[in-house]
């Protein structure tokens, strides 16, 4: 019987093996999530294949630009929480560096809608600024309390019960 089942455990191994390798190498829920944003913007403005094209362009260049922002930024964080010992005035120099990284962050996400607002005719710029104005405002819902507790109905005009 323990001979029969060795070769099967064996073999599941290493599928298993193979499997997370190619996960780690191709990373497909990454890439899936990247065009899942990209796919969506050229979606629903309803680009042409010149404007997609440009669009990719844009795109690529905008992500390789956060990446190294955010590379920059975790670097910072790093040295910033690996050195307790370090004088006050360096931890505020870096917690400074961080806040200007967030910033440029900022700008560089600015940009980008900026240069894909000009490669779209003003039908899709009223859509983008739709677009764009929903993220960032969300659904306006409020985060649950984190002891648990359940967030207060509206109400409408009534006041609070006693």
């Amino acid at each position: 019987m323990k001979s029969k089942l060795l070769p099967i455990i064996l073999l599941l191994l290493v599928v298993l093996n193979g499997v997370l390798i190619f996960m780690l190498i191709n990373k497909p829920h990454i890439q899936e999530k990247e065009r899942r944003g990209r796919d969506f913007l050229i979606e629903e403005l309803n680009f042409t294949k010149d404007q997609e094209k440009e669009f990719l362009v844009l795109d690529a260049s905008h992500r390789e630009t956060m990446r190294s922002l955010d590379e920059q930024v975790k670097n910072n964080k790093n040295k910033l929480f690996n050195s307790f010992e370090t004088l006050e005035q360096e931890v505020e120099l870096i917690a400074k560096e961080i806040g200007s990284l967030e910033g440029e962050k900022e700008l560089e996400v600015f940009s980008f809608f900026i240069k894909v607002r000009d490669l779209c005719s003003q039908e899709q710029k009223d859509k983008l600024e739709n677009i764009v104005r929903k993220a960032i405002h969300g659904n306006n819902k409020m985060p649950p309390p984190r002891d648990g507790r359940m967030p207060p109905q509206n109400r409408g005009n009534r006041p609070p019960p006693r």
